[in-house]
């Protein structure tokens, strides 16, 4: 049961890439990374202490920005150094992003020695990835989160990374045409709705996301954040919005298009 379980999940969260491969990289053991001294979160492969050496000094505080803005972390933290893009890809099934949560495990390419200055903001972004699948639970954050909320509250609590390629104003500007994201109401086993979904780019999509999950923040901090607790405790996001606002993510997504409409944002107000 537990590798049907897995080559099901292998099949939502890596549609690109052969289920074998996906298979084997959520089963694949992590026993020989080393420990980072100075940082016992941290752990290693042989060549990879330049990058664990760097990503140290951002973890407590990256930790901090995750938790401030989506709640506590159920367990322990544990952020995984590649070596090599080969071996990023044999424990994340894809070669092309810098960093992955696959399952609850937390990935970082060597990609990033060379990209520095997105360092703190990548790890903030899969560390919100991170939390929320330790909250809700690998499967229930496949089925019962839409990837416009995953996406946009990773971006939106990382300050912008992982849509770096899309201005807020950009973005506001293809809404307004009509080249938007149209919020879905959860999950999915398969077909996920992503960018291309939409006819948009992943930057775009992540954008969107992002200034649409601001936005539920900004109406009230209060009710969003106890759509956390809600989560936590097994309910959908449909029922988290319905409860907490009153509104479900179709009507949400007219009030947000409302409020741009009548008074857009020239842009993001944390950017």
């Amino acid at each position: 049961m537990q590798y049907i379980f897995i080559f099901i999940l292998s099949l939502l969260t890596f549609n690109s890439c052969s289920s074998m491969k996906a298979v084997l990289a959520m089963t694949k053991s992590t026993d020989d990374f080393l420990t980072l001294k100075q940082e016992p979160r941290i752990k290693y492969e042989q060549g990879a202490i330049q990058l664990a050496n760097e990503v140290a000094p951002y973890l407590d505080s990256a930790i901090e920005v995750v938790e401030t803005g989506q709640g506590k972390f159920p367990k322990p933290v544990v952020v995984y150094v590649t070596e090599s893009i080969d071996s990023f890809s044999s424990f994340c099934a894809s070669k092309v992003p810098s960093a992955c949560v696959i399952g609850d495990r937390l990935f970082l390419s060597p990609k990033l020695l060379h990209m520095q200055k997105r360092v703190p903001g990548i790890l903030i972004h899969e560390l919100s990835h991170l939390q929320l699948t330790q909250s809700v639970g690998s499967w229930n954050y496949q089925t019962d989160i839409p990837t416009w909320f995953k996406e946009g509250l990773a971006v939106y609590v990382s300050d912008g990374s992982g849509a770096e390629g899309v201005s807020a104003k950009e973005a506001y500007e293809a809404i307004l045409q009509g080249k938007t994201i149209h919020p879905n109401v959860t999950g999915a086993l398969l077909f996920r709705k992503t960018a291309s979904s939409f006819g948009l780019s992943t930057h775009m999509f992540y954008r969107q996301s992002e200034l649409f999950v601001q936005w539920l923040h900004d109406k009230d901090p209060g009710k969003f954040r106890q759509m956390f607790t809600m989560l936590k405790e097994g309910k959908t996001l449909h029922k988290a919005l319905l409860t907490e606002y009153g509104f479900d993510e179709k009507r949400a997504w007219k009030k947000f298009l409302t409020y741009i409409t009548d008074t857009p944002p020239k842009k993001s107000i944390r950017r």
